[in-house]
């Protein structure tokens, strides 16, 4: 294999989840940033990508990840925040993260909406100007996001 040929399959490599834009106009971008190392380097990738942008996160978070440390790396640039339930069992104990939000930024607004798809909807209605909305979280709140806005 040569040089080129691990370069252009490094450029062209896609991985679902991972920065993963669903929609251009408004832009909507899906992460599994499920825990907090994966938070941080999403966020500090958002700040570099799209450093004059704020954002309306969509997030949910399963019973067992570490909501506290992992909200603390989305909240900047972040102007709203709606929480959403995971589906499944895992995802039950879903408002500690809506609890978690408002601990950590109290000077952001937050809403609780356990329906994905209603949760994807209110963040789209909440978009004002340049801002891009970011749905993060579990797979499971991710793999029902994207369906609001593929064929999948």
């Amino acid at each position: 294999m040569s040089d080129q040929h691990l370069i252009n399959s490094l450029v062209n490599a896609y991985i679902p989840g991972r920065l993963e834009v669903v929609s251009d106009q408004p832009l909507v971008l899906v992460d599994a940033a499920h825990n907090p190392h994966a938070a941080r380097s999403m966020s500090k990738s958002l700040d570099a990508i799209l450093p004059d942008r704020r954002r309306v996160l969509v997030c949910g978070m399963v019973n067992d990840k570490d909501a506290w440390n992992t909200l603390q790396y989305l909240g900047e640039n972040t102007r709203h925040c709606i929480v959403t339930r995971p589906l499944g069992e895992r995802g039950s104990n879903w408002y500690r993260v809506y609890e978690a939000w408002e601990e950590l930024f109290p000077a952001i607004s937050v809403q609780a909406i356990e329906n994905i798809a209603e949760a994807v909807r209110e963040g789209l209605q909440k978009l004002q100007g340049n801002e891009y909305l970011l749905i993060t979280g579990s797979f499971y709140v991710l793999d029902r996001a994207r369906r609001y806005f593929t064929d999948d």
